[in-house]
C-alpha cells in the first residue's frame, strides 16, 4: 500500500531525459585521420513531455494506489474479527467446561449412589450400565470441550500477541443499535466496507487505463536539444520529436 502510494504521487511527474553520444566517422587505421577535426560527435538530450498519457497514468496510478488501501484496510479488518470470534469462542469454550465439569459431577454422584443400591439389591444393574454410560459420555464430552477452549484459547493468544487466560475473559456487552433510517445506515455502511472501496477502486483504475490506451492512439512529444560537432565545426542542435 506504501509503495502504490508513493508511485501515484509521482505518477504525473515527467518521465526520465535520455542522453544519447553518438562518434561518427572513426577511421583509426587511416594514416590521415586526425580526430579533432575528422571525428563527429552528437550529444543529444531529449525529454519526454507526456502531453497526452500524463493524466491516464495518474488515473491509474491513483486507483491502484486506493485499491491497495482497500485490501490493507480488508486485512486488517479480517484480523479485527477473526480476533473477535476466537475471543468469543474461547469465552464459550470457557462457559461450557464449566457447565460440563458440573454435570460430570453430578453423575458421577449418581453412578455412586446406584452402586450402593445395586449392591444392597434396591436398584437394577441396567439401570447402573445406563448412568455409567451417561457419565463415560460426559466425560468425552468434557474432555472435548477442554481441546476447544485450549485450542481457542491458544489462537487468541496468537492475534493478541502475548498469553491468554480463559478464566479473566468477561463477558462482552452488546453495544446498542445505531439510530436513523435504514436506508441511510446501508449507504453508510457500503462506504465503509473494504469489498465496495476495492471495487471502486478497480472501477478507477480500469477507467485510467482506458483513457491511458486512448491517449496513446496519438503520438507523444518530446524536446530535443544538444551539441553537435561536425568537420571541426561546432553547432546546436534543437528539435522536437515525435515518439
Amino acid at each position: 500500500a506504501d509503495g502504490a502510494a508513493r508511485a501515484a504521487s509521482v505518477a504525473g511527474r515527467l518521465a526520465d531525459p535520455v542522453l544519447e553520444l553518438t562518434a561518427e566517422n572513426w577511421r583509426p587505421t587511416s594514416d590521415d585521420f586526425v580526430a579533432s577535426t575528422d571525428l563527429d560527435l552528437f550529444a543529444v538530450v531529449t525529454q519526454p513531455l507526456d502531453l497526452f498519457t500524463r493524466g491516464g497514468r495518474k488515473a491509474q496510478a491513483r486507483g491502484e494506489s486506493d485499491e491497495a488501501a482497500a485490501g490493507l484496510l480488508r486485512a486488517e479488518q479480517d484480523v479485527r474479527l477473526e480476533t473477535v470470534r476466537r475471543y468469543l469462542e474461547a469465552w464459550r469454550g470457557r462457559d461450557l467446561v464449566a457447565a460440563l465439569e458440573a454435570q460430570a459431577g453430578n453423575l458421577a454422584g449418581i453412578v455412586a449412589s446406584m452402586e450402593k443400591r445395586v449392591a444392597e439389591g434396591y436398584a437394577a444393574e441396567a439401570d447402573l450400565l445406563r448412568f455409567r454410560a451417561e457419565a463415560a459420555r460426559a466425560a468425552n464430552h468434557l474432555a472435548r470441550a477442554r481441546i476447544e477452549s485450549q485450542r481457542a484459547e491458544a489462537e487468541l493468544a496468537f492475534l493478541v500477541g502475548q498469553p491468554v487466560a480463559g478464566a479473566r475473559l468477561a463477558r462482552p456487552d452488546l453495544p446498542p443499535p445505531p439510530g436513523g433510517e435504514p436506508e441511510a445506515l446501508a449507504e453508510q455502511a457500503l462506504t465503509h466496507r473494504p469489498d465496495v472501496a476495492a471495487a471502486r477502486a478497480r472501477v478507477a483504475r480500469a477507467r485510467g487505463t482506458l483513457s491511458l490506451e486512448q491517449a496513446r492512439r496519438y503520438p507523444d512529444l518530446a524536446l530535443a536539444g544538444g551539441y553537435k560537432r561536425t568537420s571541426g565545426l561546432d553547432t546546436v542542435v534543437v528539435g522536437l520529436v515525435a515518439l
